[in-house]
């Protein structure tokens, strides 16, 4: 990560406030680097780098850092910047050295996981998923921060279960008819001692941080959960991060979302959704897709552009809330502080403006309550 900025030295990765200064490029050889902007970067990512320009046989005297990553992961991760392809993405860090003749691309490709997902037709057509193992991204919006949250947490587990001598073998010996890396993904479980789980709840693939509550019936698969999290009874959360102190009500669903700390989320389903730190949803249906098959649009720095991925969810900046009966198309934004309420026709609003229109945003002293 580069040096904090003020749009984004808060957010997070992977449950943690991005606080470090830039990503640790350490020289390699007669190769020293820079970075011309803002630049997310894991381990596994910053490795592809290096091994990439060790195996460098050319003559430049200057590399520029590509990502060349494949059609769909340019839909699913990259396609909302402004420029880039999928043969090309220019990432914002340079190598050079005091000898050579000319400037060249060096180009990373991503290690990924590829997953047939058969979605029923109903939904939408069967599709691949391929979901990168190693984050480089440029960070340019606050959607390029969920994108690269799935991207090192996906990454985050690989490393894990790799690691796992138990997971492996409890994998082998189940009984599940499902591939064997499947199985022993879903074997492993990074659970910390001071957290208390039902004995109820299903644990899988997933990391339990510090003070976490886990209640009865919950699910958490594929899922990392940070400190002193509240899961309560019968919530399912699957593929998502949940910073520390968030809660998550009864009977919630959280799938592919990201949830910053010290969020409250109650009912659901809440999907391929952003939650900053402090946001709220309460009983609100967060659109994912356009069934109508047209790309989602999303608008960024002014400017509308089409995201072409199968689904996206809501964003809500920090301290957001969504009441509710709210209704939030695809790939909209909430602003920071913003209450969204219902129409003044489906409950009645004391302290609004007289003649408040649909749709109106309504501050955070405003209360809201049904009708009698």
């Amino acid at each position: 990560m580069n040096a904090p900025s003020a749009w984004w030295h808060e957010r997070e990765l992977l449950a943690r406030v991005i606080t470090t200064t830039a990503p640790v490029f350490a020289e390699v050889g007669a190769w020293r680097f820079t970075l011309d902007g803002p630049l997310l970067a894991d381990e596994s990512g910053i490795a592809l780098v290096r091994r990439a320009l060790t195996a460098y046989r050319g003559n430049a005297a200057r590399l520029r850092v590509v990502l060349r990553p494949g059609a769909l992961v340019w839909r699913d991760y990259l396609s909302l910047h402004g420029d880039g392809s999928a043969e090309r993405v220019a990432l914002p860090l340079v190598a050079e050295r005091t000898h050579g003749s000319s400037d060249e691309d060096l180009v990373i490709e991503l290690p990924t996981w590829r997953t047939e997902i058969p979605y029923p037709r109903a939904l939408t057509t069967p599709d691949e998923h391929v979901l990168p193992t190693a984050l480089l991204m440029p960070l340019a919006h606050d959607w390029d921060l969920l994108f690269a949250n799935h991207i090192v947490h996906a990454a985050d587990l690989a490393r894990r279960i790799r690691g796992s001598g138990g997971a492996l073998v409890r994998g082998f010996c189940s009984r599940r008819r499902l591939p064997l890396p499947q199985r022993v993904a879903l074997a492993y479980s990074d659970i910390d001692p001071s957290a208390e789980v039902h004995p109820t709840a299903v644990v899988e693939g997933s990391v339990i941080g510090p003070g976490c509550r886990v209640g009865a019936h919950a699910v958490v698969r594929f899922s990392h959960l940070g400190r002193e999290v509240r899961l309560h009874d019968g919530a399912k959360v699957e593929w998502s991060v949940v910073g520390d102190r968030a809660w998550l009500m009864h009977d919630l669903v959280l799938y592919h979302c990201i949830v910053e700390r010290e969020c409250f989320l109650i009912h659901g389903p809440y999907q391929f959704s952003y939650f900053q730190a402090g946001s709220a949803a309460f009983a609100t249906i967060l659109m994912d897709y356009r069934p109508d098959g047209r790309a989602i649009r999303v608008l960024i720095d002014g400017e509308l552009r089409e995201y072409p991925g199968r689904f996206l969810g809501a964003l809500l900046k920090p301290g957001a809330k969504t009441l509710g009966g709210s209704l939030v198309g695809p790939g909209r934004v909430i602003g920071e502080n913003v209450w969204l309420g219902t129409p003044d026709g489906a409950i009645h609003l004391r302290d609004a403006p007289p003649g408040s229109p649909v749709g109106q945003a309504l501050p955070p002293t405003t209360e809201s309550r049904v009708p009698r």
